[in-house]
């Protein structure tokens, strides 16, 4: 008879998820040694436009140098104040505690008083005092920073990824909600949150276990993988009545629940090829983490003379349904961080968690975690 037990796989051991030191191990060789998804080109458009992140506890912006875009060191040369202080924005890269202005290669250009106190002359003496640059690259809409020199290109580190992202792009047009909400959870128990629907059952009886029906296809993909299951008809039903009443454009390529997980932190969901969910599970600390999440529909067409009256009811149904859904899982994910606390073996998983497991053996080609 074979041995059940043989199903079994051990997960990370639990210092993984409260070790401070293993967390700043991890920040040096999973998120500054790998490429991050950082935001999106559309925010990027017009000179001036900025994103700001932090990348493994690094903080970076993005700007837009008049059709540039370029990723530096969001640190000021001179006194090191930031030099971009909110998400996103529109406004010159320019220090806002003494007024050190930056250009695209980095270098301060307007320095207050420079003949006075500075005498800052030529370009290279700038350079030997610009900004810390990052490769940055694009693939459709998304835009990925790597604060290493990189190993590989981003399309080589994508791989088979590369075109659905580009396809997902084309979709992403109309933002429902964007929003950071801190969760007092590891970030890959949050990543862990979204790789698997064993947990639906129990902790989504009322809201996502309607929504999908309980079988889940699963494939990896290098250190990425690519989750799939079948949506329920009532969900299959309710989305083509909402593209009829108010014209949303549906992908020819994707029908069900669509999940694409690209390493280390960044899920990519798809429903019925009409709604978009992006979401990054950004580490604070060992304990701590930020749920970053968007949501996103196409362009929508009106169609009839009640699209406008039932456009923002169905929209504000859809984002409070993921809000509940998410919600649901910080509860879950900051109980299961707390008590990482009081146990000394890692976690048991079922091949249901293989995604999971999967990812582990990624974290683990790239960190030692040692042995219990």
């Amino acid at each position: 008879m074979k041995n059940i037990l043989s199903l079994h796989k051990n997960g990370l051991p639990p210092k993984a998820y409260i070790c401070p030191d293993i967390f700043k191990n991890e920040m040096r060789e999973v998120f500054h040694k790998n490429w991050v998804f950082i935001g999106f080109k559309s925010s990027l458009s017009k000179p001036n436009d900025f994103i700001t992140a932090s990348i493994g506890g690094v903080p970076v912006v993005v700007q837009n140098f008049d059709g540039y875009l370029k990723a530096f060191l969001n640190v000021c040369a001179h006194r090191r104040a930031s030099l971009q202080i909110t998400d996103c924005g529109n406004r010159k890269l320019i220090c806002p505690y003494h007024g050190w202005t930056y250009d695209k290669y980095g270098r301060p250009v307007g320095i207050p008083d420079n003949q006075n106190s500075f005498r800052i002359q030529s370009d290279n003496e700038s350079n030997k005092i610009g900004l810390k640059e990052y490769e940055l690259e694009i693939c459709g809409n998304f835009v990925f920073v790597c604060i290493e020199p990189s190993r590989e290109t981003l399309r080589e580190f994508l791989n088979v990824h590369w075109d659905v992202i580009e396809h997902i792009s084309n979709l992403i047009k109309f933002p429902l909600k964007n929003r950071k909400i801190p969760w007092l959870a590891n970030w890959k128990i949050g990543v862990e949150s979204v790789l698997e629907i064993y947990h639906v059952a129990q902790v989504h009886p009322e809201t996502f276990k309607k929504f999908t029906q309980s079988r889940w296809d699963f494939s990896a993909q290098g250190k990425h993988s690519t989750g799939h299951s079948d949506l329920s008809p009532e969900a299959i039903k309710w989305w083509g009545r909402v593209r009829r009443l108010i014209g949303l454009p549906k992908s020819e390529l994707l029908s069900d629940y669509n999940h694409y997980f690209i390493y280390p932190n960044l899920a990519i969901a798809v429903t019925n090829g009409t709604l978009m969910s992006v979401q990054t599970y950004d580490p604070v600390d060992s304990g701590e983490c930020f749920l970053n999440y968007r949501l996103f529909v196409g362009e929508t067409v009106e169609t009839s003379s009640i699209s406008g009256v039932h456009e923002d009811s169905i929209f504000n149904s859809v984002t409070t349904f993921n809000e509940q859904v998410l919600n649901e899982d910080r509860l879950i994910s900051e109980q299961c961080q707390l008590n990482m606390n009081f146990v000394d073996n890692p976690a048991i998983m079922g091949t249901c968690e293989d995604r999971i497991f999967d990812f582990h053996e990624s974290l683990r080609s790239d960190v030692n975690y040692g042995v219990l």
